[in-house]
This record gives C-alpha cells, structure tokens and sequence, in this order.
C-alpha cells in the first residue's frame, strides 16, 4: 500500500474476519507521520469510513500515534482535518476547518464535502470498511475537486487504496442477489478488482464471476502488485477458522492463536451457578465437556418444524425450539466463562422473541452476565468472545422457479453465513439444522449449475468433519446423538 502511495497507483486488500483490516492503514499513517513516506508538500492522506464510529476510533489512533512521534498537541488540529455528521467541534473548530498546507492526513465519511483553502494537488484515497461501499460514494468527499479539475481541464494525481472483503459484503440490495453482474458495476471493491483483472487480461468485460471466484482469480493473478490478501486472523482460534477459510477463502485464511491456548486461561464456573433450567443445565454439561477438552465449536441439531410451522401460524420469523436452545446456550455460557456473550440470529423477530423470553424466564441476567440478544447483520464488524449462532432457514424455496431460491437469507446472500460464523474470540456454539442447509445448497447447486452457495456447504462438511462426521453419510439422528471430533462436538437436541 506505501508503495501504491509512492507511486500513485491503485491497491487493493481483502481482508477475512479478525485480520486488522483497519490496522493496515493506522501503519500507513504511522509511516507517513514519521516521514517514511515520500510525501510532498502538495500530497495528503485521505482516510474515508462509512460511520462516524469509525471516524471517532481512526482520530484517537491517529491523536495517540502523534503523541508517541514526538508530537506537540497544537500541531494535531493544525495537521488534521476530521469531518462526519454527528460531531461537536466546540473548542476544536480548527478540526474541522478548510483544508490548508499544513493539513496531512484527513479523516472522514463518504459523504461529507473537502474543501480546499489552496488545493492539494495529490489524495491519497484511504478507503476503509469498503466491502459494500458504493463506487461513486468514494468519490463524493472530493466533488469539489473533482468539479475543479474537470472544469479546467486538468488530471488529478494521487493514489487509491481500498480495504474490504466482498466474502462479508451483507445487507446489499436484492437486485444484487439477482443479478450478480451489477455487484461488480456498482461496488468499488469488486468493480475495482473485475477492472484489473480485465486490464490484466484475465477475464473479459462480458464474463460473468461471483465474488468467490473473483477474489480468487485476484489472488492468483494480481497479489503481489495491485492485491494482497491477509492471510492470518488475529480474531478466530484455531482450528475455528478452518471451515470459513476452505469455504469461503480457498483455505488460504490461518488462525494466530490455537484454541488451546486461546481457552487455556478459562476457568469455568461449576454448573451448580448457572440458571436452574433444565435446558441450561444440559447445555452446561456440553459446555464443559467442550471447552475442558479444548474444543471451541459445539452443533446443535435441533428439531421441529423450524421456522416454516410458526410462521404459517402466526406470520413471524421465530422458531421456538432454537429459541430455547440459543437462550440456554447463552446463559450458560455467560455464566460459567463470565465472558461477554452474544447470541446472533438473521431474523430481528427471532432476535428479539429470544431476548423477550430470556427476560421472561430468567430476570435477573442482564444485571448478572454479559449476555444479549442481535441480528448478525447489526454485529458485522464486531466480536465477543462467546457466540451462540442461530440458523435462519435452510430451504431455499418450495417453487420451482428460479426467482424463488433468493427468498431465503443465505441463498440470497451466502455471505451472511461466513459473517454468522466469525464473530467469536473463544466458543462458537451452532444452533439450527445444518444436515438441512448442507443438503439444500448443495441441490441448489447442482438445479441451477452454480457455485453460488459452494461456500455454504463447504464450510458445513468441515464443520462436520471436526465433530467426527461425514454429512453425506449421515441419516436420520435420534434425539441425544452425539458426536466428537478433534476440533468439534455435535449434538441432537429436542
């Protein structure tokens, strides 16, 4: 990325779940603080995020590595211009002034207006959390500039750098799920990537990639000079990492830090402090037997209806079966690890339900444990060190038209999936019918000649593979089967 910057060029980085993402662009900074980069007079470093959080942490990183230089406090807001929505520059108005020559590093949204007092001739272009940005909405911070400079018929110089992970692009528009093609138009990351490859000479401006085979082919053709991929989370214990790295990274993603050492520290409560619940009870004793025997994964099959029984009754997204295992699962782990614990679903009715019914039958958890109920789609980007991960639905649809595979949340956006599974620091615990999911992307697959949903299952045979299972061979489960692995333990719960 220094030597994009140096050379006014373009680089891009994929970065996986937990790989300090961000981290990249603090050395950036660090390095052209201390004068390692050959930055003119003329030149300054323009750091975009989509949120004013990532604003607000970027400035004290910058403010602390200002201090550790040598720095002196007024010279902070002389060389540094913050600019977001829901800040208040009250005694600190020179932050958020007009760009000068002395301004080097901007920190900013993407939609907020530069405006120069002279004009830099040279940004460098710091595009961050960019895994869903838009193309065009890196470009509206320099409108002005862009405006100038087409008016008067000049080029403008500078260098663009861009960190994300299109394997954790969520949330995107339905049409992107339909039509993939316009993923690649109107995503800079991706846009920028098919770009290069086509420069390249590796594919053709009419070939039509999904995100998985695109950033494997920038891998294979372009690391080195305008891609990187970093390869290691710092996030993920090992071997945890393994089924997201073979399904949606081409095993290429490592873990830093083992399981083992990672659980080594835990000194779990004895099961007589966790909440006298029958389910929670049990889901203790599977707790214990996992993470005294260092393994930090742990499927739980459940069964019933699953979501389509309650939602043909009462029209909402809630299952009630993996409700109650999520709650039990999560107040036991809250309780015996009194670590922080979070318990994701993709469905805000079935986050919601969990955390009224927790409440409900167990009061007094929310003054005792760090333990709360989300939406995975709310936690992108976040981590805790327990998870409890509650499926959405596994089908992709009852017709037989194509349309009808993109009703459901992880065949219209496969990705969910891989951010589902990635947010945990120590135990993961996976409550749904995996069998069912495997077995319907695989078929999905194979009905529509896709690789569309190869992550999916992919990610589930390894899963299964550590718990000590073969899921194509697997049949029919009583309640109470049970299964272990090295890195894995499954589960059939009623």
């Amino acid at each position: 990325m220094a030597k994009a910057i140096e050379n006014q060029r373009a680089a891009i980085i994929q970065g996986p779940p937990g790989t300090g993402k961000t981290t990249v662009y603090k050395e950036v900074i660090k390095k052209a603080l201390k004068g390692a980069l050959k930055l003119n007079d003329d030149e300054v470093l323009c750091y975009e995020v989509p949120h004013n959080a990532g604003v607000k942490e970027m400035l004290r990183d910058v403010v602390s590595i200002m201090k550790e230089l040598g720095y002196d406090k007024r010279e902070i807001p002389k060389m540094t211009r913050v600019y977001g929505s829901q800040f208040d520059f009250t005694g600190y108005e020179k932050l958020n002034s007009l760009v000068d020559q002395n301004v080097k590093i901007i920190i900013t949204t993407e939609f907020q207006r530069i405006r120069s007092r002279n004009g830099h001739d040279k940004y460098h272009l710091l595009i961050d959390e960019a895994s869903k940005s838009r193309l065009h909405e890196a470009f509206i911070v320099h409108a002005y500039q862009l405006a100038k400079a087409i008016e008067e018929d000049e080029e403008l110089e500078g260098s663009i750098s861009v960190i994300g992970d299109p394997m954790q692009a969520i949330v995107l528009p339905e049409s992107y799920s339909m039509w993939p093609h316009l993923r690649h138009k109107r995503l800079i990351l991706e846009g920028f990537l098919r770009g290069l490859l086509m420069h390249e000479g590796v594919i053709s401006r009419d070939q039509r990639l999904d995100p998985l085979e695109l950033t494997n082919l920038a891998y294979q053709h372009l690391k080195g000079k305008w891609f990187e991929f970093l390869d290691v989370t710092y996030r993920l214990p090992s071997p945890t990492e393994k089924p997201i790295s073979e399904g949606f990274y081409h095993g290429r993603l490592k873990a830093f830090q083992s399981a083992r050492d990672r659980l080594k520290d835990i000194t779990l409560e004895p099961i007589s402090k966790v909440p006298d619940m029958d389910e929670v009870k049990e889901a203790a004793k599977i707790i214990e037997e996992a993470v005294t025997t260092e393994r930090s994964i742990i499927l739980v099959e459940t069964a019933g209806g699953g979501y389509e029984e309650y939602q043909e009754k009462h029209g909402i997204l809630y299952d009630p079966v993996r409700a109650k295992w999520g709650i039990a699962f999560g107040l036991a782990l809250s309780y015996m690890t009194l670590k922080e614990t979070y318990v994701l679903s993709p469905y805000t009715e079935q986050s919601f339900y969990m955390k009224l019914e927790c409440q409900r039958a167990w009061p007094r958890y929310s003054k005792e444990v760090l333990l709360d109920f989300t939406t995975v789609q709310k936690f992108l980007g976040l981590e805790a060190f327990n998870i409890v991960a509650v499926l959405g639905k596994e089908w992709y649809g009852k017709r037989r038209d194509k349309e009808d595979a993109y009703s459901t949340i992880y065949f219209k956006e496969p990705e969910l999936f891989n951010v589902q599974l990635s947010r945990h620091l120590g135990v993961l615990v996976i409550v749904g019918k995996l069998r069912k999911l495997y077995k319907q992307a695989k078929k999905a697959d194979q009905r529509y000649q896709t690789k569309k949903y190869k992550p999916i299952w992919v990610t589930i045979a390894q899963l299964f593979e550590m718990a000590g299972m073969d899921v194509e061979k697997s049949s029919k489960l009583p309640a109470g089967y049970k299964s272990e692995g090295e890195g894995a333990i499954f589960i059939k719960l009623g």
